[in-house]
């Protein structure tokens, strides 16, 4: 049946998603070593807005995201074809085919493993561009109106990035932290520096990996590590290590990040016990081979 992929037991380990993951970091931090432990045969990078002097001596592939029309071609690219948008919107496959073109008629994305993010800041900037000339921001009639407005622009350029997970394609994208209040304890904190509460929320509902880049004081040395512990004593944002069998604090290694988190797949030995998939199928309007497994797409 359309829209729903079959997943048989002795077909699971082959069905790898990629991780979607985001990394905060203060606007200090540079994200140049991150970037060198991806192969740049098989890893994008992907600069937006003002570009950064320290990714310069990355040898992979990379796009430039200058202004948001750009930005909605280069999420076309990475996400590929939605098969539930028609005509000439945006991501619909006429617009994938019309980007690729650009390309030869190839698809940029062949062979890609991994796509780094700089980062979502950047897209907000060039969205705030953008929105400036529309006449619904001019005039200024309904605020409210607008701003939902802008919210579902930037929020379905971020799920139209994310789809490239079920290709088995890692992505992440970097997200900075500025100076905010504690919620747990009196005194100050790091805090991501997103205006827009939905986006925050979609960001932490989509992501499989949320870690924050910092540096630790050891022996008066400082050492830029990943914070993977929600619980971390610095309060700063995480999410999941636990689910991967993460350390509390990881290296600065992204390539290796990304090998710990793709290696706890679930053995076929596992399959949950007394789960009927063709019961599960059925209640879901499905179609569904006996001891297979239905992963909605």
């Amino acid at each position: 049946m359309s829209g729903c992929t079959v997943i048989r037991p002795n077909t699971r380990q082959s069905y790898a998603m990629g991780v979607k993951g985001i990394i905060f970091a203060e606007p200090t931090q540079d994200f140049g070593r991150l970037l060198q432990s991806l192969d740049p045969v098989t890893s994008v990078l992907v600069d937006i807005c003002y570009g950064n002097l320290s990714f310069q001596g990355f040898k992979g592939s990379r796009f430039r995201g200058v202004d948001w029309p750009s930005l909605l071609r280069i999420a076309a690219i990475i996400g590929g074809t939605n098969p539930d948008l028609s005509g000439d919107m945006p991501f619909s496959k006429r617009h994938h085919a019309s980007v690729c073109q650009k390309f030869g008629g190839r698809n940029p994305m062949d062979g890609v493993k991994t796509v780094f993010i700089h980062g979502l800041y950047g897209c907000s900037v060039l969205l705030d561009w953008y929105s400036q000339g529309l006449a619904s921001c001019a005039e200024k009639k309904d605020v409210l109106a607008f701003q939902r407005s802008y919210d579902a622009m930037l929020i379905g350029m971020l799920r139209q990035i994310f789809r490239v997970s079920k290709r088995g394609i890692s992505v992440w994208f970097t997200v900075p932290l500025k100076p905010g209040t504690s919620r747990l304890r009196q005194g100050a904190c790091l805090v991501p520096d997103i205006d827009q509460p939905k986006l925050l929320q979609e960001l932490t509902c989509l992501s499989d990996l949320i870690v924050s880049q910092t540096d630790v004081w050891r022996d008066g040395i400082a050492h830029t590590v990943l914070v993977t512990d929600p619980l971390n004593k610095w309060e700063l944002p995480a999410k999941s290590a636990a689910a991967f069998g993460l350390a509390a604090l990881e290296p600065p290694d992204l390539a290796e990040l990304i090998r710990k988190v793709s290696a706890q797949s679930v053995p076929e030995s596992e399959c949950l016990e007394g789960f009927n998939p063709l019961d599960q199928a059925i209640s879901m309007g499905c179609e569904c081979l006996e001891g297979g497994f239905c992963n909605m797409a």
